[in-house]
């Protein structure tokens, strides 16, 4: 099957990538470079192709078997080629038989439920109401009309949306000759996110003895396990969150020309899979921005100036074919009209708007039912206090206006608005833990920097956006750029470890049963 050269492709791409560096840098590095490679590869091909209306099998497939004899290359250096291949092979051993029991069993209960997940996006066609509005029917009119350009519709949704998801998926359905691969894109980009966040916890001084923890939390999360076998775009956006943060970091630490090249494909890439993007890597970016500037002023190393500009040219010119056609559709990069804005865009804002909006959004991760109704009761009881309509239109999605603090957290299996109740109470747990526990801590100004950052994302996102009923999904990224958090109290909090351990075989049942009774894909 034709399909099977992108996987191809990926694979010798990473392992070029890892002759390249010759044991350099880590295997987990390496398949982010992969990704973040193979991703704009997509991007420059698919807007190639565009421009001389070409997007069909013949041409994509050319275009795939280019890079692969530029991958072999590497293969064809036998020694160092099986230099490398032995090393990769003990180190994948050895980091095996290091593990301990408890590290294995998580390895094994992880490896069970991502292979659950991996079964359901194959078995399953794609069925989610969004893919099948507006995610998967603007990759029917591309291959259609052999371009991405824009084209009638009464759904502006399948123009304007960032679209690199579904060149993704586009590229798997031409060489699949159907969608039988569609629902597995988000599922690896899941898979390499894990990658992102042990690397992440390396940069934060987090014990290695963390890594598998952080595999299994972060894969049980539910709208994880929802998403992961959907089409659906927040998995892949959380993925260049992830990368972004780390390469922010790295840059900071060590100004390289690399890793500002990195910085700008992960934040440019990321804008281009979805609109909230903006939202958690432009915060990343702000605090990246302060953190090189006074490097700069310390320094001296005035060469930062010029690296900073090659990642603000990369970050354009991924961005920019989808830019153009925004702004020839509605004369904004953004292509979203003003009419259109004040749907999702909050309309004013103030203190008490902002609390208002922070608790409803907190209230989407509030479960059983009966802390549900108990929660709303406090959102009602709130508001009256603050003279705050709970249902105003200035700061509530029109449609779900009659849902205002009256949802009922029953849909812990449906990818529209499943709740994540397990997970957010280790995490609100481990804020409160860093905030009044651990200043005495080795590398606590890290922490604090680190959950200051998820913070400002949080506070940005409940600022700019309306509230609606399925934010739920929306979350995703700060979920997971927040287990890093619960790594660093784990190690050092006694009773934040006894908690989690007691709370890890309830998590493997709830995440388990999320999987079994998928409102869309059930076993």
């Amino acid at each position: 099957m034709s399909i099977f050269i992108l996987f191809f492709c990926f694979l010798f791409l990473c392992f070029s990538i890892g002759v390249f560096f010759d044991n350099r840098v880590a295997l987990r590095e390496i398949f982010l470079i992969s990704v973040l490679i193979f991703s704009t590869y997509i991007v420059v091909i698919t807007e190639i192709l565009s421009a001389f209306h070409c997007i069909n099998f013949a041409s994509v497939f050319i275009s795939w078997s280019l890079l692969l004899f530029l991958t072999l290359i590497p293969v064809l250096k036998k020694k160092q080629a099986i230099r490398y291949f032995i090393v990769i092979k003990d180190k994948i051993k050895s980091k095996y038989l290091s593990l301990k029991l408890s590290d294995k069993i998580l390895f094994y209960a992880s490896s069970f439920l991502l292979l659950l997940m991996l079964i359901q996006g194959l078995i399953y066609p794609p069925n989610n109401c969004d893919s099948m509005t507006a995610y998967l029917a603007r990759t029917i009119h591309w291959i259609s009309h052999g371009s991405v350009e824009y084209y009638t519709t009464n759904n502006l949704q399948q123009l304007y949306h960032p679209p690199l998801p579904q060149y993704i998926i586009m590229h798997f359905n031409i060489l699949s000759s159907g969608d039988y691969f569609a629902n597995i894109v988000q599922f690896f980009f899941l898979i390499f996110s894990l990658f992102g966040l042990i690397s992440i916890n390396r940069e934060l001084g987090i014990s290695v003895n963390f890594d598998m923890l952080s595999i299994f939390i972060a894969i049980t999360i539910p709208m994880v396990i929802l998403e992961a076998s959907s089409t659906m775009t927040d998995i892949v956006v959380s993925f260049f969150v992830i990368t972004s943060i780390y390469y922010a970091i790295r840059a900071v630490k060590n100004s390289t020309w690399q890793n500002f090249l990195l910085l700008g494909l992960s934040s440019g890439l990321g804008c281009l899979s979805k609109a909230t993007s903006y939202i958690y890597i432009g915060t990343v970016l702000i605090i990246f921005a302060i953190g090189i500037l006074f490097k700069l002023l310390k320094t001296k190393q005035y060469s930062i100036v010029g690296y900073s500009f090659l990642a603000l040219v990369v970050f354009i010119g991924i961005n920019s074919g989808h830019y153009y056609r925004n702004y020839k559709l509605t004369q904004n990069l953004l292509g979203t009209e003003k009419q259109e804005s004040h749907l999702y865009l909050n309309e004013k804002m103030s203190p008490k708007l902002l609390v208002s909006n922070i608790m409803k959004n907190v209230g989407l991760h509030i479960y059983p039912a009966t802390f549900n109704n108990l929660y709303n009761r406090l959102i009602y009881k709130v508001h009256y206090e603050m003279g705050q309509p709970i249902a105003n239109k200035e700061t509530n999605y029109y449609k779900n206006l009659n849902y205002v603090g009256k949802i009922k957290a029953i849909s812990f299996n449906n990818e529209n608005f499943a709740p994540n109740p397990l997970h957010f109470a280790l995490i609100v747990i481990a804020f409160i833990s860093v905030i009044f526990l651990g200043r005495k801590q080795i590398g606590y100004n890290k922490i604090v920097l680190y959950a200051l950052m998820i913070v400002l994302q949080a506070l940005f996102f409940c600022f700019v956006l309306k509230w609606q009923m399925f934010h739920s999904r929306l979350h995703t990224p700060l979920f997971l750029v927040s287990i890093p958090l619960i790594g660093y109290c784990y190690y050092l909090k006694p009773f934040y470890r006894k908690l989690l351990n007691v709370m890890i075989s309830f998590i493997f049942i709830y995440s388990l049963s999320v999987i079994l009774f998928n409102c869309y894909r059930p076993y």
